[in-house]
């Protein structure tokens, strides 16, 4: 997954207080505190969300394949929900974590004397976006060809 080296960061600090302990279930106890809020929230509602992307895109496949036009109600929602919700989401949360979380996990990693951020992390979300703008691309491709009434 795109996002699990982020969560490979959390345990560098549990030993300050600053996140949960490793291992610990900080839901049950209440113990809920910004780094888990601001990191395991997001990527879940992502990997919900990708699930429910995923079941969308299997679905219009199998209309595909069966010869069926996708009708143009169904794709243009598609396409709205895709570009309005999934991909503003996700951009905005890499921008957050690109301008907010990563300058200050990197001073605290360059603290500790463990280097920095892997440069790999901004390049993974620039790979994930540039494909994010392709899947948007073929939506809307999908669109024109529901409106023409192709099957494929």
């Amino acid at each position: 997954p795109v996002c699990a080296p982020l969560l490979d960061f959390r345990c560098l600090f549990c030993s300050k207080g600053v996140m949960a302990a490793a291992g610990s279930n900080p839901y049950a106890k209440g113990e809920v505190d910004w780094a888990i809020y601001g990191f395991m929230v997001p990527h879940s509602a992502i990997r919900l969300y990708t699930e429910k992307l995923a079941a969308a895109v299997d679905g219009l496949a199998k209309m595909q394949e069966q010869g069926q036009a996708v009708p143009v109600a169904a794709s243009e929602a598609f396409l709205e929900w895709y570009v309005e919700y999934y991909y503003f989401f996700v951009h905005h949360h890499h921008g957050v974590e690109e301008n907010n979380f990563f300058p200050w996990i990197d001073a605290k990693l360059k603290e500790k004397g463990l280097g920095g951020i892997p440069v790999k992390v901004s390049t993974q979300h620039e790979g994930l976006m540039s494909a994010l703008d392709g899947f948007k691309d073929q939506l809307g491709q999908l669109v024109e060809a529901s409106k023409m009434g192709v099957a494929g």
